[in-house]
């Protein structure tokens, strides 16, 4: 969970995993990805911006405003 409060480390080791590592590390931080829970919301609106797709085949669900 350390390496996800750190913005730049996490962004940097995202991109550099593959699938299984970044599905490995999605499911590490799957309960703080979450708008109305923001461990780290720099993180989550990169997230959300640039890999939205992969993180719902995940199963993660970004969630804004209390709605799913």
């Amino acid at each position: 969970m350390r390496f996800y409060h750190n913005t730049t480390k996490f962004i940097e080791d995202f991109q550099k995993a593959g699938d299984d590592e970044k599905k490995d590390m999605l499911g590490k931080i799957s309960s703080s990805i979450n708008f109305n829970n923001q461990q780290n919301n720099d993180v989550n609106v990169w997230l959300y911006s640039q890999y939205r797709e992969f993180c719902e085949k995940c199963g993660i669900e970004f969630v804004a405003d209390g709605k799913a």
